[in-house]
């Protein structure tokens, strides 16, 4: 008499034998085996909300963003400080709290869907995003240079070069922040950070030629304007995505219990075979 093995999905409970190792479970559509102890649990599908992935991961995510917003509000916020001596140290504190809080969003994650989405270990705007912020710190000294300084030119140079790297982190971070508001399934938020890394760029390589043709200097100040309101449409969107990420973690919390209860109600009245 020959005993049946059973694999049961670990989403689910399905019994998976037979099926390749990696398969979809036809149950839940999960993948509902680890390759090894300590595997990542991979989705192995494409698309798959935030609020149906694992609890810690979602918590993870929802960190983050909050601490990103927080941190861009202390920025914002910097520009109302008044002129002081101790404006210097104020800024490289901050720029090194947007460092740390984008070091944290940017740390490569294992899920398929995460690395989908560029924040797998070979994502390009990840690593741009990543890097270029570092430019930040060296932009928020470089600017701090009094002009009777002997080093005042060195320092213009490295302040624009650093401004550059960190605008183009910026935006990179913005297109990263919009795949994360896809996955929480906030189109609001997507397109506002789709706005601040797209529209504002495309704004300024228009209207700044236009300072060397005769138009009249209000039309090019007007288009600033323009292209400054949509890079704010970066830090709406981001509240939009702290909000967004914020809840998946109940969802998720949801899914999860919900996903255990299924699997209690299978091992408690089998199915008949």
């Amino acid at each position: 008499m020959s005993s049946k093995t059973v694999k049961p999905c670990s989403s689910c409970g399905y019994d998976l034998q037979g099926l390749p190792l990696g398969s979809l479970c036809p149950e839940c559509g999960e993948t509902g085996q680890v390759l090894y102890s300590g595997a990542p649990q991979l989705s192995g599908a494409k698309d798959i909300s935030l609020s149906q992935m694992p609890e810690h991961l979602v918590r993870r995510i929802a960190f983050c963003c909050a601490a990103l917003f927080l941190t861009v509000a202390l920025i914002v916020a910097r520009f109302f400080v008044p002129a002081m001596n101790i404006n210097v140290l104020v800024d490289v504190v901050v720029s090194i709290l947007w460092v740390l809080s984008v070091y944290f969003i940017t740390t490569p994650m294992l899920d398929t869907e995460a690395v989908w989405r560029g924040l797998g270990q070979r994502g390009k705007i990840r690593m741009i995003a990543r890097w270029g912020t570092v430019a930040s710190i060296v932009f928020a000294i470089a600017i701090s240079v009094p002009q009777v300084n002997p080093f005042f030119l060195a320092a213009r140079f490295f302040a624009v070069v650093s401004g550059i790297m960190s605008v183009a982190g910026m935006l990179c971070l913005f297109g990263l922040l919009s795949q994360l508001s896809q996955w929480c399934r906030d189109s609001s938020a997507r397109r506002c950070l789709d706005t601040a890394a797209w529209g504002s760029p495309m704004i300024f390589i228009v209207v700044e030629p236009l300072r060397l043709t005769p138009i009249s200097p209000a039309v090019v100040f007007v288009g600033e304007l323009i292209g400054l309101a949509f890079i704010l449409c970066g830090p709406i969107g981001m509240a939009m995505l702290m909000s967004s990420s914020l809840k998946a973690v109940g969802h998720a919390r949801e899914y999860q219990e919900y996903l255990e209860r299924r699997t209690q109600d299978k091992t408690q009245w089998p199915s008949p075979e």
